[in-house]
């Protein structure tokens, strides 16, 4: 059944951690008191917020049973052209996308189906 279209999931992730220093830019832990505040990558995380998780169940089970693929794209590891683009074209975020139509909220399985085979020829 899968004709090009990917189910695409757009959020905005939270950052625990930073960057600052003295010779440029470096990576901080803030809850790090051991290390003077200088993180490893491992030790920034990068978090989905918990009012997006439905929103990945619901696309993600869709997407299986329609048999097409996935993808969790989060806003704030695009490029700044991307990220320019994404705010002048106004897209809400977080928003589920499939080719250039999207939905808003917090839809079903269901209704991301249904949004599928609308836009679907």
């Amino acid at each position: 059944m899968s004709n090009g279209f990917i189910i695409r999931v757009f959020f905005s992730s939270t950052t625990i951690g930073g960057l600052k220093g003295r010779k440029g830019l470096e990576p901080v832990c803030y809850s790090c008191e051991k290390s003077m505040g200088v993180a490893r990558d491992s030790e920034v995380r990068v978090l989905v917020p918990s009012e997006v998780m439905p929103l990945f169940f619901s696309a993600e089970l869709a997407a299986k049973e329609l048999g097409v693929g996935f993808e969790a794209i989060d806003i704030n590891r695009m490029s700044i052209v991307q990220k320019l683009s994404e705010k002048t074209n106004r897209k809400p975020v977080p928003r589920v996308s499939v080719g250039e139509d999207f939905l808003v909220g917090s839809p079903t399985k269901n209704e991301i189906i249904r949004f599928y085979h609308q836009i679907s020829p």
